[in-house]
């Protein structure tokens, strides 16, 4: 083998090596563009994730925030009606001493009045325009009672020991005020489920 033979032989293995050299860098380079549009496309999905994520909270928040007010007008709407029909209860019962059963009424919540402190000595407040009623019921009733015209009020009376240690309110506007706590759950779930014409649904 002469030299020329030689120097090609080397000539052809360089080249086969400069090729072989030359495919892997191809490939690596490939591979290197694969992973990087691979970790590309993984960053835009997880930023696109989240992105998402952020917009669902987004919205979960403001349909939260929505809910809220409408329960809160709705709640609002609510004790407006019920401290409307309170309002329109309480305008009512303000006539109701010129009502004929206004006598028996009062003789009423005197009667629970006296049950509840015992028919000791009392002391007995009431609106000037029941006095006289309050005085004839106690002389009826052999009550020993003290009558003092010193309530404001649309009807009733508050009566209490003389020591005043112990004191029943029994005025229209205590009874409406009790009424009204002791009510207000069930006429709010009135109010919930509409009106009711008696016949099941």
């Amino acid at each position: 083998m002469g030299l020329e033979e030689i120097l090609q032989s080397m000539a052809a293995k360089a080249e086969f090596e400069r090729e072989a050299i030359i495919s892997a860098a191809r490939q690596e380079a490939e591979r290197i563009v694969a992973r990087a549009r691979a970790d590309a496309d993984a960053a835009r999905a997880s930023a696109l994730e989240t992105e998402l994520r952020r917009l669902r909270s987004e919205q979960a928040r403001r349909l939260n925030d929505v809910r809220l007010e409408g329960l809160r007008a709705v709640a609002s709407a609510r004790e407006a009606l019920l401290d409307e029909a309170f309002r329109e209860c309480s305008s009512r019962l303000r006539g109701l001493r010129s009502d004929p059963s206004y006598p028996s009424i009062f003789a009423a919540l005197l009667d629970e009045a006296v049950t509840e402190l015992g028919s000791r000595d009392l002391l007995i407040d009431v609106d000037p325009a029941d006095e006289t009623l309050a005085r004839s019921l106690c002389a009826d009733r052999g009550l020993s009672a003290v009558v003092r015209p010193s309530l404001c009020s649309a009807g009733g009376l508050d009566v209490g020991t003389v020591d005043g240690r112990i004191v029943v309110r029994n005025t229209i506007e205590r009874r409406l005020t009790r009424a009204r706590e002791a009510l207000r759950a069930e006429l709010l779930a009135m109010l919930d489920d509409g009106p009711s014409d008696g016949r099941p649904d």
